[in-house]
């Protein structure tokens, strides 16, 4: 059976987006925000969410069902029936509601603004209450102005770290603007054995209530929620060779947040590699068959593979069940961390048993990076994007962190990493986390005492972060002094206002940051003035 199917409402359509405003007695409220809003929806036969919903053309003279308003007594508007005829697990409906009362301001969270109502072929009905910000939504939403129980149409689209164009914009790592609006409600059908007859629409107050489609979904999972993020490993036929740039994985009612090679992990070479702590080095990416892919969605999805002039379809709700979802061809997909846990880190120095801040990373059993609480596991290395706390050397992830924090690891072998500069030994191990592992100590040990023989480590030329961070990375990577130089690029001018002429508040322990200044000049060149007093 199909997943879903469009119900036809082309017959039904009784306003259109330019008047919004049906021919009733009871004409419903709508304001000039939404009005407007109006004429920038996307028509026609749209996907969203992986729902496919039959809208009405753009050229059609009309393009929604607006329900009529209640009356002026209060009673509840006149009802709208939409035929049915079959059975569903949910009615997926696209619909939206006036923005602002009458005085502009916005109404309460709650508002019960509407009744839709199942009726089956055998005369029972099931009725469900739509309420504002939690079934129904005005039309954009805004920032914190989410629904609860629906999600707009908007799907968002991953963007890679280096992506051309957006620059601070790609920080988020998301973006998506089609459909902007319409709100999705997947209504649940207690009785799926049934045959729906009608879906009655009521509104019970007088703002405006719009219905753009309906789709019957015909399966159990619920179409919009998205079980958390896992990693999984796609297998394509060994026989196929290809790159990420020549792969595309989709997943229908979810979202692929991240797809890249499988980095590997031969566990004799890594644990004794002599450049423990300097990163590896950086390789293109060579054409190969396995992939590790992030991913997010309905259980109900699938993933939409395409490699080269190969298509594949895996099912992600079998590989989340059963730990793995393969085809005919030869193509599998295998959940990597089916088991994890929470686990509180504490890294200590072996001497004196104090927590102390590292540079460190974590990895899986295939190599994949397991990003510590707070940390992205992607990390942008343009100039002025990611502001610290992170750091990419050669092909190698690491998160700068505080002698104790918290992050999620699977169940069984991971490997962790730790440096902290050139007096403490760099240390890599082999861990084994166990369902019930809730605490772990790792020690460093320090082999040297430069400052005592007169020497001080020292970065004098650190620009972007904030004193509080350059300080911690300070500590992590063994520094005794870190210049934070303020600098002017065009019209951009950074850490000005941290320069106080003395050591920064956060300077302690055995590191001091101090905010410079540096400057470029075609007189004076390029200078960097380093304890500077006084203003610049």
């Amino acid at each position: 059976m199909e997943k879903f199917t469009t119900i036809e409402l082309d017959n039904y359509y009784n306003s259109s987006c330019a008047e919004p405003y049906p021919e009733v007695s009871a004409k419903p409220r709508w304001d000039e925000g939404t009005i407007n809003a109006l004429s920038r929806i996307t028509l026609g036969e749209v996907y969203a969410r992986g729902i496919p919903f039959s809208l009405s053309a753009p050229e059609a003279e009309q393009h929604l069902i607006v329900l009529p308003a209640s009356s002026d007594d209060g009673q509840p508007g006149e009802p709208v029936a939409l035929p049915i005829g079959k059975k569903a697990q949910f009615v997926c409906l696209g619909h939206s509601c006036a923005s602002r009362d009458n005085d502009g301001l916005e109404p309460a969270i709650g508002i019960e603004v509407a009744r839709y109502t199942l009726v089956y072929a055998d005369g029972s009905e099931h009725t469900a209450a739509i309420r504002r910000r939690f079934e129904i939504n005005p039309l954009g939403g805004g920032i914190g102005g989410s629904a609860f129980v629906a999600e707009t149409m908007r799907s968002p689209r991953p963007l890679r770290p280096e992506e051309s164009g957006s620059w601070g914009r790609d920080q988020t790592g998301v973006s998506g603007d089609n459909l902007p609006g319409i709100w999705i409600y997947a209504m649940p059908n207690p009785n799926p054995d049934k045959e729906i007859r009608e879906l009655r629409l009521q509104a019970l107050t007088e703002d405006g209530i719009a219905i753009f489609g309906v789709t019957l979904a015909h399966f159990p999972d619920h179409p919009l929620r998205h079980w958390p993020r896992n990693t999984f490993r796609l297998s394509l036929p060994e026989s196929m060779q290809v790159t990420s740039e020549d792969l595309t994985v989709d997943l229908d009612m979810g979202h692929i947040t991240r797809l890249y090679p499988e980095p590997g992990l031969n566990e004799t070479t890594w644990l004794d590699d002599p450049l423990t702590g300097l990163g590896s080095e950086g390789r293109p990416a060579e054409p190969g068959h396995n992939f590790m892919v992030e991913a997010t969605g309905s259980k109900a999805a699938s993933f939409q593979i395409q490699a080269g002039e190969e298509r594949f379809e895996l099912s992600y709700g079998e590989a989340l069940r059963c730990g793995e979802s393969h085809d005919e061809k030869g193509a599998r997909v295998e959940l990597c961390h089916p088991h994890k846990t929470w686990v509180h880190v504490k890294v200590i120095d072996e001497e004196t048993g104090k927590p102390v801040p590292t540079r460190t990373r974590f990895l899986g059993p295939r190599g994949e990076y397991l990003p510590p609480y707070g940390h992205p596991a992607e990390v942008n290395t343009n100039w002025f994007e990611d502001e610290g706390g992170n750091i990419v050397l050669g092909g190698d992830t690491f998160a700068y962190l505080p002698g104790e924090f918290q992050l999620e690891l699977p169940v069984g072998d991971v490997f962790v990493e730790l440096h902290k500069g050139f007096e403490y030994e760099p240390t890599r191990k082999k861990l084994n986390i166990e369902p019930a592992t809730r605490e772990l100590t790792l020690k460093i040990r320090r082999f040297s005492r430069m400052r005592e023989k007169g020497f001080v480590t020292a970065d004098t030329h650190v620009h972007f972060l904030s004193p509080q961070t350059a300080w911690l990375e300070g500590q992590c990577e063994g520094l005794n002094l870190v210049n934070l130089l303020a600098s002017q690029w065009g019209k951009l001018f950074t850490n000005v206002a941290d320069i106080t002429g003395k050591p920064s508040g956060c300077s302690e322990n055995d590191t001091i940051v101090f905010v410079g200044t540096e400057n470029r000049h075609h007189m004076l060149g390029h200078i960097s003035m380093l304890g500077t007093q006084g203003m610049p």
